[in-house]
């Protein structure tokens, strides 16, 4: 899990299939489904730019 400039709280599960963003402040969740097993989610604040990583297409992948 990672949080980025705005607040958000961004998290992947193991061999999960979704993206999540939580609204810390409201207490709200975001899904975004994507094809893959995620496993890691990093974010970069130079250029406000979110990875994740896992078996994308299978092969171990950063998207």
């Amino acid at each position: 899990m990672v949080f980025d400039d705005n607040g958000f709280l961004w998290v992947v599960g193991l061999d999960s299939d979704q993206i999540h963003r939580f609204t810390v402040s409201s207490r709200s969740e975001t899904k975004f489904p994507f094809t893959g097993q995620f496993n890691s989610v990093a974010y970069f604040d130079n250029n406000n730019e979110l990875y994740v990583g896992g078996l994308i297409n299978d092969s171990q992948q950063v998207w």
